[in-house]
């Protein structure tokens, strides 16, 4: 999902404290740096968790599992059985509440920042 903002956005450092203080307690916060784009993942649980990425217009937000060898493994065995094609995934039972954890962040950085 991008969202995209006739504004200026805020660094992710401070989109991440929007984040916390938004729901605080709720969910686990880590800043990453991928060269020039910057992240941070926003988790419930090992396979419920999302990515927010700020990019120059818009922020993007991407259902991922946190890494670790299980989710490797996941990633290998869906690259496998189904060729890469997520099939696995979709039929997975975190699968709805990544999606509703995707949907819940969304809409709060939609209404604060578009």
């Amino acid at each position: 999902m991008v969202i995209t903002s006739s504004k200026l956005l805020p660094s992710i450092n401070e989109i991440a404290e929007t984040l916390k203080q938004r729901f605080s307690g709720r969910y686990a916060y880590n800043l990453f740096d991928f060269g020039n784009k910057q992240s941070v993942f926003v988790e419930k649980s090992t396979f419920v968790a999302i990515q927010v990425t700020r990019e120059d217009n818009g922020i993007v937000i991407e259902q991922m599992f946190k890494p670790s060898l299980l989710t490797v493994i996941c990633f290998f065995l869906d690259l496998i059985v189904a060729g890469g094609c997520s099939i696995l995934y979709r039929f997975a039972p975190f699968y709805p509440e990544q999606k509703k954890l995707e949907q819940e962040i969304s809409t709060f950085l939609e209404q604060e920042y578009k």
